[in-house]
């Protein structure tokens, strides 16, 4: 599994961490204490979540509380903006994505959702979110368990909580917040050192 060199820049003191896939960007942002982010709207749709602690999300000035359990997808050129009210700082993912018609402005291709938890094995739990570009799944493992994954399975790997281990020819304890690209010719067992750890997938259509 390989470790991807994320580019850094900064909007509006907020700290972003990203890759490009095609054209569409996976985003890490770190929100520092009470951090603003500005009224804003771009033509690429934009889906979003929180890796741990909830922050507020404004579409069209109406805010709606997200944390990890809950998503936000939005069509292009939709205004948003958000709001820390911690004061510390939080971590948060966002996908800026490009489809085939793309939902007009205002009202228009706006969703919101609280990801249901299913048990996939034993001590297992995943969530799920797709729409016509990719999918999104979190898994939690309650215990130490572990899972088989082939490679092609997902494009990109992302551990939310420490003690997230990837065993391909060997074993790689994944750093949080990182993002993994596992190899597409190899079989690989994603493993828990400790209860309750986290990570997320995502695979693009």
């Amino acid at each position: 599994m390989k470790l991807l060199e994320l580019a850094k820049r900064e909007i509006d003191s907020i700290v972003q961490m990203y890759i490009l896939h095609d054209k569409h960007e996976i985003i890490i942002s770190l929100l520092p204490p009470l951090a603003k982010l500005n009224n804003h709207d771009h033509e690429a749709c934009q889906f979003g979540t929180s890796f741990e602690n909830d922050f507020t999300f404004y579409i069209n000035n109406e805010g709606i509380r997200v944390n990890k359990d809950i998503i936000y997808d939005i069509g292009g050129c939709v205004p948003h903006s958000a709001y820390s009210p911690h004061k510390f700082t939080i971590t948060t993912l966002d996908i800026k994505y490009f489809c085939q018609g793309n939902p007009a402005s205002g009202q228009e291709g706006i969703k919101t959702e609280e990801l249901v938890s299913c048990a996939v094995a034993p001590g297992i739990y995943r969530q799920t979110y797709e729409n016509n570009v990719f999918v999104y799944d979190t898994y939690t493992y309650e215990d130490l368990c572990s899972m088989e994954f082939s490679g092609g399975d997902y494009d990109y790997i992302i551990a939310s909580t420490p003690g997230v281990c990837a065993m391909e020819d060997s074993v790689l304890e994944l750093e949080e917040m990182r993002i993994y690209e596992p190899h597409r010719n190899k079989n690989y067992i994603l493993a828990g050192k400790v209860p309750d750890t986290r990570f997320v997938c995502i695979r693009f259509k």
